[in-house]
């Protein structure tokens, strides 16, 4: 895991939780494929 990808990390979380601020293309690709991933796992009890 690289630096960027542990920053991207925090900023998705802080999104979640203070809302979404104006994210970079990058950062909004990111964070849908990231909410995707929580999402696969909550429905499949993981």
């Amino acid at each position: 895991m690289t630096a960027e990808s542990i920053e991207l990390l925090e900023r998705f979380f802080a999104a979640r939780t203070w809302g979404w601020r104006d994210p970079t293309a990058r950062e909004a690709d990111a964070f849908l494929a990231l909410e995707q991933e929580l999402r696969a796992e909550g429905l499949n009890g993981k």
